[in-house]
């Protein structure tokens, strides 16, 4: 059971989706126009250059410190910092700096892990128990987008030289998950960086197969990576060198990757097609929900009342708006979390202005109101058009959105904590649901910057977690949409990657839909 992914609607619309998304011949056209071994990055040329893959990325990282980033860097991470865990292709759960891990008891607080020995850091320091221990009680104690995953730690021991043991105040089954490149709580850093956390502003210290070279780098504009010289499984290394170009604009990624200068980018639905045309190989999967969160859904403002949160979600024409956005790409819903479960939540909300004004004017707001609106330019289409589009809705009943996009993952994390705008953008990790419930409704999750709390959800959490039972995560998901949390509009093809010719190993599966980690990439 993966609690938290409606494998039944997704395979409906991977059907339907497939034949737009094809594998499609070489890119031909790319590398007769490259004329550079760092513009055609992951070719060899005649003369044996080196190889260099190249990706194009929207947004850098919030920071280089794992602890306190967010999921914008989650295909370059594991290149720098091997994770205790590996998240595989199918979905499971593998070792990684870990060779073997248990839970010590039966109900999921306490967990050990073995780690393999031989593993050293970029600084030359080796991964023990010790450095393991360190990195966890570290990250346990910060406020990154991930650190709420875990839930409250009581201790972390090192039992002996290669084993580390976790302890927690309340259960939590995703410890594995956690460790693995879906979180960044396994992406373990060098005790001496952790000593010095400047210098996880600057540097990349983990035991990956790569390293950031700062002086080739510049913030939010460039990264470049070379092989970590202490790295003990150097076959691992497909690549001299790896390149990450922040290119903010969808149709500039496109351009610079179709004259050659990219060999893997971040897609977008609004460029899907010109990238077919150019040749590019597509991947994607229908596993997106678009949409935004009521992020002071517990304070004294409108959005702290259940009834307001309910009438703005029936004010919107989720079809309408799917259509206009992403087309036979998506398909309408109510329900952010889709369970293993049957329900009728995804059709929960219909488009009903005459109720919504009258849910309006029952909570006091019959003639509308004001209300700040945070949304991101790195998620395409479900990021700034989606808001704009649910804002044209809100206008027709007296609501007046006002919409502030961040440009940068970095300047949107610190603008959502700055608790100006009581309705935000979301992205939720595809994953088990508990990752999502931890990170969108726990009172210190990163996308609940007001802290907003409820009794009966949390509740239901707790029975959900110590049970693991799938009918119980279903309650969970039934009472965010009763409450109005969210407003999601579509489930939709999220277009992670176009890929150039001279790349393989680029794929998204149903275990793991989001990402396919650059690891796994090498030269064709």
């Amino acid at each position: 059971m993966n609690v938290g992914i409606d494998h039944r609607q997704r395979r409906g619309s991977a059907r339907r989706t497939q034949r737009r998304l094809r594998r499609l011949s070489a890119a031909v056209l790319s590398l007769v126009l490259c004329g550079t071994a760092v513009a055609c990055g992951s070719a060899d040329d005649a003369g044996g250059s080196e190889k260099v893959l190249t990706i194009g990325l929207p947004s850098g990282p919030v920071s280089l410190d794992p602890s306190k980033d967010s999921v914008t860097f989650g295909n370059i991470r594991p290149l720098t910092n091997e994770f205790l865990l590996h998240q595989a292709a199918d979905g499971s759960i593998q070792p990684g700096l870990a060779s073997s891990w248990r839970y010590v008891d039966e109900t999921y607080k306490v967990f050990e892990l073995t780690l393999r020995e031989g593993a050293t850091f970029s600084d030359g320091s080796p991964v023990d128990a010790e450095a393991v221990s360190t990195w966890l009680e570290y990250f346990s104690k910060g406020a990154g987008a991930f650190t709420a995953l875990m839930g409250t730690v009581e201790a972390v021991d090192a039992v002996d030289a290669v084993t580390v043991r976790l302890t927690l105040a309340e259960s939590n089954p995703l410890i594995p998950y956690l460790l693995s490149e879906s979180a960044n709580w396994g992406a373990v850093s060098s005790p001496k960086a952790v000593a010095s956390p400047d210098v996880l502003r600057t540097e990349t210290v983990g035991a990956g197969p790569y390293m950031l070279d700062p002086d080739q780098s510049i913030s939010d504009k460039k990264y470049v990576l070379v092989p970590n010289p202490h790295y003990d499984k150097p076959d691992a290394v497909k690549w001299d060198r790896v390149v990450v170009d922040i290119i903010p604009d969808a149709n500039a990624r496109l351009q610079a990757q179709s004259t050659g200068q990219i060999d893997v980018a971040w897609g977008d639905l609004t460029t899907v097609a010109a990238a077919e045309k150019s040749g590019l190989e597509v991947v994607g999967l229908p596993t997106g929900t678009g949409g935004l969160i009521f992020a002071d859904r517990a304070g004294d403002g409108p959005v702290g009342d259940v009834r307001v949160r309910q009438a703005l979600n029936y004010a919107i024409d989720r079809e309408a708006i799917t259509e206009g956005l992403v087309g036979e790409n998506g398909e309408p819903t109510s329900q952010l979390f889709a369970t293993d479960v049957e329900s009728s939540l995804r059709d929960h909300y219909d488009y009903d202005v005459e109720r919504a004004k009258s849910l309006l004017a029952e909570a006091g707001y019959g003639d509308g109101f004001a209300v700040d609106v945070l949304t991101y330019g790195g998620y395409g289409v479900s990021g700034t058009p989606l808001a704009q589009a649910i804002a044209s809705y809100w206008s027709k009943v007296g609501i007046d959105a006002k919409i502030t996009t961040a440009p940068t993952a970095a300047e949107y994390a610190e603008k959502r904590s700055s608790k100006r705008y009581p309705i935000v953008f979301y992205s939720v990790p595809t994953g088990p649901m508990g990752a999502g419930y931890k990170m969108a409704l726990a009172p210190t999750g990163g996308l609940n910057p007001f802290g907003a709390t409820d009794a009966t959800m949390t509740a239901i959490f707790e029975r959900a977690s110590r049970t693991n039972d799938a009918q119980v995560w279903n309650e969970l998901s039934q009472r965010t949409v009763t409450e109005a949390v969210f407003v999601p509009v579509f489930n939709a093809l999220r277009v992670f990657y176009y890929v150039s010719d001279g790349v393989a190993g680029v794929e998204l599966t149903e275990g793991r839909p989001e990402y396919s980690w650059a690891t796994e990439w090498s030269p064709r």
